[in-house]
C-alpha cells in the first residue's frame, strides 16, 4: 500500500504557497490603499484658509475679531495687529503726549487682554475651534509690549518714535508667527487664556529688541 505522506507534505506545501500568495496579495493591497490614502489624504485646513460664517455678528463676535479684523484675508492676525501701532502713530501726529500715548495702549492692552480671557469659551463655540483665524483680540493685546517700549525709550523725535512703532509691529508679527519657547507651550493653556499667553509672551520678546533699538538709537 502506498504512503499517504507525500500526498500530505504535498498538500500542506501547496497549503503554504497559497497562504503565502494570499499574505503578499494582502500585503499588496494594504500597501495600494495606504499609498492611495496619503495620495488623496484631505488634510486640515489651516485655520488662515478658513473663514466662518459672518453672522452671528454679536458684541462678542466684534469684540474678539476686534470690530471685524479678524474677518478678514489674508493674514487675519496681522490685520489684528495693527489697530495698537496705527493709534500710538495717530495720537503722536494729533500732537498727544507720549504719557497719555503710552497710557491709552496700556489701556488697550488691559481690555483686550480681559476680553480674550472671558470670552474664551464663546470663542470656541462661535467659531468652532480654539484660537480661531477671526479671533484676533489676542494679537492685538500681544502688540502692545512693544508698542509701550517703543515709546517709552523712543524719545520725543515724532519721525523716529514712528519708526520704531513701525519695528514694534514687524518684530511682533515675526515672533507671534515663530513663538520662540516656552511662548509655543502657552497654547496649551486652557482657553482663552491658551489664545491670550503665547501673543502676550511673544510681545514680551518683540519689546527686548525694540527697546535695544530705541537706546542704539537715542
Amino acid at each position: 500500500m502506498q504512503s499517504d505522506r507525500p500526498r500530505k507534505v504535498n498538500r500542506l506545501t501547496s497549503e503554504a504557497l497559497i497562504e503565502l500568495t494570499n499574505g503578499t496579495k494582502a500585503a499588496s493591497d494594504s500597501e495600494k490603499t495606504q499609498h492611495y490614502h496619503c495620495n488623496h489624504l484631505v488634510m486640515p485646513e489651516h485655520k488662515n484658509r478658513t473663514r466662518a460664517p459672518l453672522k452671528p455678528l454679536n458684541a462678542a463676535s466684534l469684540a474678539l475679531s476686534v470690530g471685524g479684523l479678524g474677518f478678514l484675508r489674508p493674514a487675519p492676525g496681522t490685520w489684528g495687529s495693527m489697530p495698537p501701532p496705527l493709534l500710538a502713530g495717530l495720537m503722536l501726529l494729533a500732537g498727544s503726549s507720549i504719557s497719555t500715548i503710552t497710557w491709552t495702549i496700556a489701556g488697550v492692552f488691559v481690555v483686550s487682554c480681559a476680553l480674550c480671557v472671558v470670552l474664551g469659551n464663546y470663542g470656541e463655540q462661535r467659531f468652532g475651534r480654539k484660537d480661531a483665524a477671526e479671533v484676533v483680540v489676542d494679537e492685538t493685546a500681544g502688540v502692545c509690549p512693544p508698542v509701550i517700549a517703543a515709546l517709552v525709550f523712543g524719545g520725543s523725535d515724532h519721525f523716529t518714535l514712528i519708526g520704531l512703532l513701525a519695528a514694534a509691529f514687524i518684530a511682533f508679527r515675526a515672533l507671534d508667527i515663530f513663538k520662540p519657547w516656552p511662548a509655543n507651550r502657552l497654547e496649551d493653556l486652557p482657553h482663552g487664556w491658551g489664545v491670550l499667553m503665547d501673543d502676550v509672551a511673544a510681545g514680551i520678546y518683540a519689546a527686548m529688541p525694540v527697546s535695544l533699538l530705541a537706546f542704539m538709537i537715542g
